[in-house]
Order: structure tokens, then sequence, then C-alpha cells
């Protein structure tokens, strides 16, 4: 067995004030979860310059793009929530095996998705309303995007790995790297420049395989030589099968719902796509504008993956407590707020994406009403997140596709056909409602379980020490 060298504790989140913990980490994963998003944020205004066809095939890309990144998130958290609990049980050790072998989880999983996504690539993206004018933009963008997964995979799942020891920051700094390489890239790559010719959409897609290269580079040098928690020792078949069976204990239930939001987001294009080319595109750059907004809330939940994996390894539920509370009221006061953004400034917003008045009608249409579902759509994803980090995944998994299934597309289509896109985007703020209200009572009362479990096992070591002393 290998030394373990003598650290500090990890446990960054086990002590100190959780507001301020929760706020201070907050803003710099806002920032990097915004940088991930603005990837596609990035892409799509440039691409935009290009014209509505190839503003539509960027959108039609869309439910893959987040199939695989909802796949590396999904492996991310379940490292997230295994490796975090260890760091809280102060097992470095286990903390080195678990990161190593998530590492080599994510390799396996690439390979997987680079062959399936180039043989299939044509099935794909024609079920969901894709012809063949528009099919010619997406190979050229996917053709590239697609080998580049190896680099969007394996430092998302590394990155995790360094926020489960409290250390929210540093993989929010490599990730706005990444994206401020991209915003540079983009427009010189898109459209060119000197002796750079243009390269229209596969340019997008160049720009973005070299920002993700940056932050495979990065994340791993940090892992290694900072963090010390990558190792080199040869594991037992055995060891290397069970770190893997923990991690997705949490990491394939909560990669399954991850897939099932770009999946039916995939139908919900199909919906749209009856409408003309101009609704579909505008359906994007709308998407990822709010997407942009619920940055806010996808940070909230997770900072409060390491931070509930931590106290629930140290028995210390009066913080979890502190932190649900103050979470589920955030998300109201920031709903609230973008609600009223949003009636401001929908219009100007659009007429910066896209110049088209039949792509601004439909955008301004879209952010008038899908701002009402904000709030309980952050209620949601703190429900499904803590639910994956006290190891009921399945359950999380549920709350997402009854979200998707069993709301936002029966309602998208019965919408569809008697109210046109208003009923398509009225049905997303219904449904958010429905499972938002699923979601809290369930998180509510299988903590409680595990909370009741943790004070009684606290208890019996109170007693185990006084009878010691």
């Amino acid at each position: 067995m290998e030394e373990i060298k003598p650290k500090e504790n990890k446990a960054k989140f086990t002590t100190g004030d959780v507001g301020k913990q929760l706020l201070f980490g907050a803003i710099p994963m806002t920032i990097g979860i915004g940088a991930a998003i603005g990837f596609n944020f990035v892409d799509t205004v440039f691409i935009a310059k290009l014209g509505v066809k190839q503003l539509a095939a960027i959108t039609y890309t869309f439910p893959m793009v987040f199939v695989v990144i909802g796949i590396a998130m999904g492996l991310g958290i379940g490292a997230t929530a295994v490796i975090s609990k260890a760091i809280g049980e102060g097992d470095e050790h286990r903390v080195k095996r678990l990161t190593t072998d998530s590492i080599i989880l994510a390799l396996i999983v690439t390979a997987i998705t680079i062959i399936v996504g180039i043989l299939f690539i044509d099935q794909l993206f024609m079920s969901i309303g894709a012809d063949e004018s528009t099919m010619v933009y997406i190979r050229e963008y996917m053709y590239i995007w697609l080998p580049g997964t190896l680099f969007l995979i394996v430092p998302m799942v590394g990155n995790y790995a360094i926020r489960a020891t409290g250390d929210i920051k540093t993989p929010s700094y490599i990730m706005l790297l990444a994206v401020g390489i991209n915003i540079i890239l983009d427009p010189i790559l898109i459209f060119g420049l000197g002796p750079i010719p243009s390269m229209g959409i596969q340019g997008a897609a160049i720009a973005t395989l070299i920002g993700r290269i940056v932050t495979l580079v990065v994340a791993f040098r940090l892992l290694y030589y900072k963090y010390d928690m990558i190792t080199f020792e040869i594991p037992s078949l055995k060891e290397i099968i069970d770190s893997w069976k923990e991690i997705l204990h949490v990491g394939l239930p909560t990669a399954a719902s991850n897939i099932i939001l770009p999946a039916g987001f995939g139908i919900i294009i199909d919906f749209t796509s009856d409408y003309g080319e101009a609704a579909v595109a505008a359906l994007g750059a709308a998407s990822r504008i709010e997407s942009l907004v619920l940055t806010v809330f996808m940070a909230t939940a997770a900072v409060l993956s390491p931070f509930i994996g931590q106290n629930w390894g140290a028995l210390k539920f009066d913080r979890i407590d502190k932190a649900f509370k103050l979470a589920i009221a955030f998300c109201f006061v920031w709903g609230g707020a973008m609600i009223i953004f949003f009636e401001l400034f929908k219009e100007p917003i659009s007429w910066f994406v896209k110049s088209d008045p039949e792509v601004v009608k439909v955008m301004v249409l879209y952010l008038s009403i899908t701002p009402f579902a904000m709030a309980f759509r952050g209620v949601l994803m703190i429900s499904t997140s803590s639910l994956n980090v006290l190891k009921r995944p399945l359950e999380s998994a549920a709350l997402t596709t009854g979200y998707m299934f069993v709301f936002f597309v029966p309602l998208a289509y019965l919408g569809s056909e008697y109210f046109g896109l208003l009923g398509i985007f009225w049905s997303l703020v219904i449904g958010a409602i429905a499972t938002a209200i699923i979601g809290y009572f369930t998180l509510k009362h299988r903590y409680g379980q595990i909370k009741a479990k943790g004070e009684l096992l606290l208890d019996e070591q109170n007693i185990d020490v006084a009878i010691a002393e």
C-alpha cells in the first residue's frame, strides 16, 4: 500500500458560518457553471450572424451536447458524493482511490460516447426534425465536437473531484479561462482573420475544442500536484470495481436523469419545428439566455453537494438544516428578481442575439412566460442534487423523469395542439411548479430519515466517549 502523506484536513465545510460558505461558494460556482454554459451561448451568438439555418442547426445539436454534458455531470456528481463523504470521514487513501478510479471510468465512457455519436449522427438528428439542408451544418459541427468529448468529460469529472474538497473557486476559474479562449477564438475561426480562413460553423467547434483542452491540462496538474488526489498505485480488480460501484450508485441514475432532460428538449424542438426554422432558432437562443440565469440555481445545488456530503460524514446535521432553509429561500428571491428583469429587458436582449423579426418575436414570447418557472426549477435542482448526495439517486432520477415526461412533454403536446407556441412554453411553467412541490417534500422526508439515524449514531458515540472518560 502506498504511503499516505500527512495532510491537513480537506473538509472545509464542517466548520464556519453556513450562510457565508454557501454564498462565497455559490459566487465562483456561478461563474464556473456560467462559463461552461457560456461555451454554447458564445457559439450561439456568433453562429446567429451566419444565418437562421445555421442557428437552427446549432439548436438541433443542443440535445446531444447536453446528453454528453449530462453524462459527465452524472459521473462528476457521483464522484463528488463519495469523495466528499470520504473527506468528511478523514479517509485519505479512499479519497485518492475514488478520485483516480472516477477518472478511469470517465475515459471509458468517453470512448463509448464518441463511437455511438459518430455511428448514429444522422439518425439522431433527423429523428428530432432536422432536414438534409440543416444536416450539412450539423455534421460540420459534430464531427469535430464529438471526438473532443475526451476534453469535456474527463476534466469535468476532475473538476467535480476538486469541488468535493470544498474548493469551489479553482474549477470555476478553470472554466472561465476556457470560455475566455473560446470568446477570443470564435469570431476569428468562424469569420476568418488575416491568413486564417473563414471556417463557419466548424470554426465554432474548433474554438470550443481548444478551450476544453486547456481545462484538461490544468485540472490534472492541480489534482496531482496541489491536491495530491491522484494515485498511480495499481489497485486490485475488486478495489477498482468497488470504487466504480460506489460512484455509479449515484452517478448512473444521475446521468440517466440528466440525459432525460435533453432528450425531452429534443422532443420539444420537434414540436417547435412545426412552426418553422425561425421558431427553432428562437427556442435555441432564448433557452441559452435562460440557462445563463439558471446557473445561479445550478451553482447553489452544486455547492450544497459537497457541503451535505462533508457534514453528513461528520454527523453535523444542524449545519445541513440551515443550508437547506437558506437555499430554498434564495430560489424564490432570485426567481422573483428574474421575472422583473426579463419583463424589462426581453426585447433588447432578443434583438441583440438575432436581428430577425420572426426570431425575435418567438424569443420575446418565450422570455415573457418561462421566468415564472425559475424559482420552482431552482427548488427542483436543489431537491434532485441533494437526494443524489444522500444516496437516493433513483428518487432524484424519478423527479427529473416526472418533470419531463409526466408533465412537460405531454402538456407541451396538448398545448401545441390547442394554443400553439404559447401552449408549449406555458407547459414548462406548470411542469416545474408541480415537480418542485413533489421534490421538496420527497427531500424533506428522506433527509428526515437519514438525520434520525445519524443523530442516533452520534448519541451512541457520545455515550462511548463518556464511558471511556
